[in-house]
């Protein structure tokens, strides 16, 4: 239900004539309007959309918000300006108050001078929407209320002021002494009861009561009916209420204080401008949060006993100097604010121990730091802090820390007391760290260190030096006390033996470097727990392992070893996890003859050939997970699994099994990948009880198991002997994932409607496969896919996407039901929209960003507490024949093309600890990473769909990019975060070289990801592409491969002076092979030898100071009088001669977005107004007749009967007569433009 309001005098543009329905009000008082504006509102019938579209389309500035009834959906609309101001809107709507209420839980008063119209606005562009037409739209939807409504009045439970403070008048009577009930006036602020010795405020102070440690219940009274008790240890009382909403109330807010400190004050997230007014009623406070609010009371500075303040996301940009009257301040915390700056003041704060400056502005440490004597931690992460003072010296400091700043060397001048220090994602070439004698913990991670020396540090405990340059490693044997080494994804080739001397390690990790030897005493170290040497060019290990060795976890995936210590299995009594996948082993070591050395729980030994070793794996009673994959197995005896009865998570997939026993006697088993075999028929599962997931896809089977099975997840896809009738398809009408493609027989009829049946593309131009798994350590899949091989209304074109929601899948299941529906209409809705040249730019693939924000706002409820990341790949069709690739990306999904052997990351990794211009935008939003780099603590992306209660540091607005898809491409690989940690782009391609069917390859790489040591969900689809049988566009004739196509944020344009403009000897000599090119299909290319190196812990993507995978484009499109091509296409941006041709593309060049929908026309490239081609013109024309000889006709001439010498003599003659008639700069241009003009012929030639 809702009613429509027009403004009242006080509106600048209001006139009788913009609404000849409404009477004259002109004369009215202000006060006097709102006593007729039901009749005039309802006179007018203001509710009809349509009336209020067409009445905002006339102007901008106008808009319309819904001033929702406390605790009611029901709504009335009320139309504004940008200028109407809150005063108007509330005399409107007959209320006093007006407050907002946003999805995050807060709730923010509208006051007398605000503009809500403005602030709708401005929380909508906060979401990622640009474009005035589309915000003017969305603020008239009733489903924006999850996110951001206007209430007019306060709502129960959430009132900004009942979280801090509880005033009224009640009845008060003390119950330890002869006393009598009185009105007293009474503030719950903090953990203290304020009573007064009047009914009103102005009293004097007559008691307070500590709540903390004090027990509160509901009190019998025979006077009054609602009452509680309160029983501190000093003082019991008693509190009378009039109504059981109050008493609730206080009940409520009392309940939730008792166990904090009775000095202690949390009002954080409270969207506080100022200090409420009671709140110094409590003097003695010795710690305040005020974090997430919109202030710095310079009245703070009056609590002289206040020992910590938290002030973090307040936006503040200047520090008062009366801080310096806090003089028992030991901790101040000032993160995620807008500071540059510390005040000279601070000094005086003799007392502080701790200070965080972290994600702010900072270009150095402020040096005003080295005059406070006792701070001790100074944090000053995610600034942009180049270099550290010479002769910087804090005579007590312990820690700092400088991670995710600027630096780019190290400092050797630092005082030498410090005992832990972090520099990770930086650019630090070079680290010294002799002088530091007191180090203990050293993190320089994520920087292009290429030399690691520890000397006289005999107190270091923990270094992490992963994802560098690292050739050379020199740790002293001085070093008795490390216990953590990490040096993962770096380029060493050997470690030095005298590693071995460190006889307290516990943990070494050198996965990803290019080792070809281990130190030969490294199982002898008595306390070595965690070993991981995974991804190197190891042969072989050494054999000495000692007799007390106290292995846990050894991880030796993706080498060359041909055997493992023939004592490991037999001495490593403690170990619990082995991962031995992708090595050459045939057999494994002899257990002992005991219980002793059968501790393993885990074994990943995916990609051997390990048949032989079967009888020994059967000794691992404890054997819980069990990877044997792609290992040539032709049978499995059934003592197998009766020997290993615990069994949770079993992989035989890609081996040669014909039968299978019955893995059900396993009492747990939870997962069974059976997938890739021979297999013609499943076991009879005797127990089911536990089982999750199934796959038994790409097998022979010829028929269903009738048997109910209680699943998560069921494959049976390229079974092609399977078929529909022999039953026991139907029983699964009330079960949740299944995939059945490629079953003869089955169609879509025949299959339960939940049931998806992934149908081929009809035309035959990309065919799709797809995995997805359990994790190990999930509960339920968490992922989902879509697949659409031809879109309705749009035959020739396909969407796909993948959500990842992490740990829930209840916004998954939200997004996946919802996606088609939005996708097409936001489609629709693009291509309805005429844009003009000049401002074609800035409008394509707005379609994309407006799917993105549909679906975050229509999750409402789910919205609020859970989220998901999603990929989405569009592949659009042109009318010339060509095809776009648009991918729009929010949060930790990627997608790679793959051309020519190349991976092109096509999405944008929203982790701010990976990416700068990210983490840039997180700061300018209050956000902050914690110390292991989540959002706010609580998220590991920047950017996501839902999670309406992480606003604004985390928003839904997506990243996206486009190119043109030519013959040369061959794989779209969409994978979820979890699968990109643990494969390289080299890896995935390696793999797709080797199983070029896309669902086989997504299975085996699906089955990859978690041998290598996966334990989450894992999601991955395939696309491959055929686009040879169409005439190949020139962009990429020459063989050349793009870095990355152009990534761009919502609402940003598109710089066209960073558009390489392509010289035209290049473009012409591309046409030969251009048509060489036309007649073959591109098949995946033997893949060079693949770089040993594992991505990166925390994401697999590159750090802050390398190369990112997929790299933002931020800029800006200005007229210049010069024609832009834009993905092959021509925009033209003022007057100019017309001067194209088809690009190709050089190295590096990247794409900005392909040709927008409203103009799918020739490919063709501009060159600027005043720009000479370089080549002379017969060079030109040579290109050209050549090009047409070898197609034994003149395209642009095809229709005309005469011989192909006839038609060279007649361009002959033509450019002749442009030599003789024309100035040069003109004859060159006429030149170029009949080239184009010919060339375009010649495509629409080709096209018929």
């Amino acid at each position: 239900m809702e009613r429509a309001w027009t403004p009242t005098l006080g509106s600048a543009w209001w006139t009788s004539a913009s609404t000849p329905n409404l009477p004259d009000t002109s004369k009215l008082h202000k006060k006097d309007v709102s006593i007729n504006f039901y009749e005039y509102a309802d006179s007018a019938q203001e509710s009809d959309e349509e009336s209020l579209s067409s009445w905002m389309g006339q102007d901008p500035r106008r808009g319309v918000i819904r001033v929702y009834q406390p605790d009611s959906s029901y709504s009335d609309v009320v139309r504004c300006t940008l200028d109407t101001e809150g005063d108007e809107v509330m005399g409107r709507c007959l209320v006093a108050e007006l407050y907002i209420h946003y999805g995050t839980g807060l709730v923010r008063q509208v006051h007398v001078w605000d503009k809500p119209l403005a602030m709708q606005n401005e929380f909508l562009k906060s979401l990622g929407f640009s474009n005035m037409r589309r915000i003017q739209k969305e603020g008239m939807r009733k489903d924006l209320a999850p996110l951001f409504k206007f209430v007019a009045g306060k709502e129960y439970g959430q009132n900004v002021q009942d979280t801090i403070q509880l005033t009224c008048t009640i009845n008060i009577k003390e119950l330890d002494t002869l006393s009598y009930w009185s009105k007293r006036f009474s503030v719950l602020c903090g953990a203290r009861l304020f009573v007064f010795s009047t009914s009103k405020s102005s009293g004097k102070l007559s008691y307070v009561v500590d709540l903390s440690g004090s027990t509160i219940a509901e009190y019998s009274s025979k006077k009054y009916l609602f009452c509680l008790k309160i029983m501190s240890p000093r003082k019991q009382i008693a509190l009378a209420f009039d109504t059981r909403f109050n008493m609730s109330r206080w009940i409520e807010r009392a309940s939730q204080v008792v166990s904090s400190h009775p000095l202690e004050i949390n009002v954080s997230g409270c969207s506080l401008q100022k200090l409420p007014k009671y709140f110094f009623l409590n003097a003695h406070m010795t710690a305040i949060n005020l974090s997430h609010n919109f202030m710095f009371p310079v009245s703070l500075c009056r609590i002289s006993t206040l020992e910590e303040l938290d002030l973090s996301c307040n936006s503040i940009e200047v520090v008062p100097q009366e801080i310096q009257y806090l003089s028992k301040l030991t901790t101040l915390l000032l993160h995620a604010n807008k500071l540059n700056s510390l005040p000279i003041s601070i000094a005086e704060l003799k007392s502080l121990q701790t200070l965080v400056i972290a994600f702010n502005h900072f270009g150095e440490l402020p040096v005003v730091l080295q005059d406070l004597p006792s701070l001790a931690i100074v944090v000053a992460s995610g600034n942009v802090i180049s270099s550290v003072p010479k002769d910087f010296d804090i005579k007590k400091l312990q820690l700092l820390d400088l991670r995710l700043n600027k630096l780019t060397a190290g400092f050797s001048q630092v005082n030498n007391q410090i005992s832990k220090l972090n520099v990770r994602g930086n650019s630090i070439t070079e680290l010294d760290v002799k002088n530091l004698e007191n180090l203990q913990y050293l993190n320089c991670a994520d920087n292009g260190l290429s030399l690691v020396a520890l000397g006289n540090h005999p107190q270091m405990q923990i270094l992490v030096a992963r994802n560098n340059s690292i050739v050379q490693l020199e740790i002293s044997s001085l070093c008795k006390q490390l216990t953590s080494i990490d040096l993962s994804q770096n380029d060493l080739a050997n470690i030095p033996d005298t590693l071995c001397d460190l006889t307290a390690l516990e943990k070494l990790n050198v996965s990803g470097n290019r080792l070809n030897r281990l130190p030969i005493m490294i199982f002898l170290m008595p306390q070595l727990k965690i070993l991981k040497a995974a991804c190197n060019d190891l042969e072989t290990l050494p054999t000495r392992v000692g007799e007390k060795c106290a292995l846990e976890q050894v991880d030796i995936h993706g080498n060359h070893v041909c055997s493992l210590p023939a004592q490991l299995l037999f001495r490593a009594t403690r170990l619990q996890i082995l991962n031995v996948s992708s090595n050459k082993l045939t057999s494994l070591p002899i257990l002992s003859p005991n219980d002793e050395g059968r501790s393993l729980v885990e074994l990943y030994a995916s990609d051997n050939q390990l048949e032989p070793a079967l009888n020994i794996i059967a000794g691992f009673s404890k054997l819980k997970v069990l990877h044997l994959a792609y290992n040539g197995i032709t049978n499995i005896p059934g003592s197998l699994f009766q020997s290993l009865r615990d069994l949770e998570y079993v992989n035989l997939s890609g081996n040669q099994l014909d039968t299978l026993p019955d893995p059900t006697i396993c009492r747990s088993l939870k997962c069974l990948l059976i997938h890739s075999n021979r297999l013609t028929a499943l076991p009879m599962f005797s127990n089911t009880e536990t089982m999750r997931a199934l796959d038994a896809s790409c097998n022979l089977l010829t028929e269903v198991p009738k048997q109910t099975l209680k699943l998560v997840h069921l494959d049976l896809s390229a079974n092609p002997s399977l078929m529909s009738n022999s039953g026991g398809i139907m029983y699964l009408n009330n079960r949740t994932s299944y995939c059945f493609e490629g079953i003869d027989g089955l169609d879509k009829p025949t299959v339960p409607q939940n049931v998806d049946v992934t149908v081929a593309a009809p035309h035959g131009k990309w065919t799709v496969g797809s995995a997805e798994f359990i994790g190990i350590t999930s509960i339920e899949l968490c992922t989902a896919q879509v697949k659409v091989m031809s879109l309705p209304g749009y035959p020739e074109e396909a969407m796909f996407a993948l959500m990842d929601g992490g740990v829930s899948s209840n916004a998954v299941k939200e997004i996946k039901m919802k996606l088609l529906a939005t996708f097409l209409e936001e489609l629709k809705n693009d291509l309805a929209v005429k844009v003009d040249s000049s401002s074609r730019m800035k409008h394509y693939l707005q379609y994309l960003s407006h799917t993105f924000l549909s679906l975050h706002r229509v999750l409402g409820d789910v919205g609020k507490k859970y989220g998901s990341s999603l990929v989405l790949c569009h592949i659009q069709a042109q009318q010339n024949g060509l095809y776009n690739l648009n991918v729009a990306n929010t949060g930790l999904g990627e997608a790679v093309l793959f051309r020519k052997g190349k991976g092109i990351p096509l999405t944008t990794p929203h982790q701010p600890a990976m990416n700068m211009d990210e983490r840039r935008k997180l700061v300018g939003r209050k956000g902050f990473l914690s110390q292991d780099d989540r959002v706010n603590s609580c998220c590991a992306t920047s950017r996501l769909l839902g999670c309406y209660h992480l606003a604004p540091q985390v928003i839904p607005a997506p990243s996206f990019s486009s190119l043109e898809l030519v013959s040369a491409d061959d794989y779209i690989v969409i994978g979820s975060d979890s699968f990109w940690k643990h494969l390289t782009h080299e890896q995935v391609l390696d793999e797709l070289g080797k199983y070029p069917v896309p669902n086989e390859a997504a299975k085996r790489l699906r089955d990859v990801a978690v041998s290598y040591g996966c334990r989450g969900n894992v999601s991955i689809l395939i696309v491959k592409l055929a686009l040879g049988n169409r005439r190949q566009s020139t962009n990429l004739a020459a063989g050349v491969v793009p870095s990355s196509p152009k990534i761009a944020e919502v609402g940003e344009e598109v710089d066209e002076d960073e558009l390489e403009i392509t010289n035209i000897d290049d473009l012409l000599s591309d046409i030969e092979e251009e048509e060489e090119g036309v007649a073959s299909t591109t098949a995946v290319p033997k893949p060079k030898k693949q770089s040993r190196r594992r991505p990166q812990s925390g994401g697999g993507r590159p750090h802050s100071g390398g190369p990112m995978r997929g790299s933002h484009g931020h800029s800006s499109s200005e007229s210049s009088g010069e024609d832009v091509a834009v993905g092959g296409r021509l925009h033209t941006s003022g007057q100019h001669s017309e001067a194209s041709i088809a690009p190709a593309y050089s190295e590096g060049e990247l794409l900005a977005s392909p040709t927008p929908p409203q103009a799918r026309d020739y490919p063709a490239v501009t060159l600027p107004r005043n720009n000479k081609p370089n080549a002379p013109r017969n060079q030109v024309y040579e290109a050209l007749k050549t090009s047409f000889e070898q197609t034994q006709s003149v395209p642009f001439l095809a229709s005309t009967p005469e011989p192909i010498d006839t038609h060279l003599v007649q361009l002959n003659s033509r450019l002749s007569e442009l030599n003789e008639e024309m100035n040069p700069s003109r004859k060159e241009a006429n030149r170029l433009s009949y080239v184009k003009r010919s060339y375009q012929q010649f495509d629409n030639e080709e096209d018929n």
